[in-house]
């Protein structure tokens, strides 16, 4: 998802009592319209940082998914996405630039990952 500049990987909020994997079918339903045929866990990164003098603390569960049929169309007006080749993503700015990293390393060796970055 683009926005100011640089982009985001799609997701959202795990509602209360719902299980990750739950949340992640979902919100690519209510995002993109598009569901998913598998997924897998590959990491997790945790992000603290600030915006608009706000501190926020995320911690973003990563998953690495099969569709069933891609497309870029969002479903939500204030929101856009792009499917990216690995050299395409590699060249991006995407924040957190942690977890971008993160998933960068996941394609060269498959191993899970945990990182924790205190971006103020």
């Amino acid at each position: 998802m683009k926005r100011g500049g640089h982009y985001f990987f799609p997701g959202g909020h795990v509602n209360l009592g719902e299980k990750a994997e739950n949340a992640l079918r979902r919100e690519l339903r209510e995002e993109l319209g598009i569901g998913l045929k598998k997924l897998s866990f590959i990491g997790t990164v945790e992000n603290i940082y600030k915006d608009k003098k706000l501190r926020h603390h995320e911690v973003n569960l990563v998953f690495s998914v099969s569709v069933e049929k891609p497309h870029q169309n969002s479903l939500e007006d204030h929101i856009s996405f792009k499917f990216m080749t690995l050299k395409e993503f590699s060249n991006k700015k995407v924040l957190p630039v942690v977890l971008q990293k993160m998933v960068l390393r996941w394609f060269k060796d498959k191993k899970i990952f945990w990182a924790s970055k205190n971006g103020e």
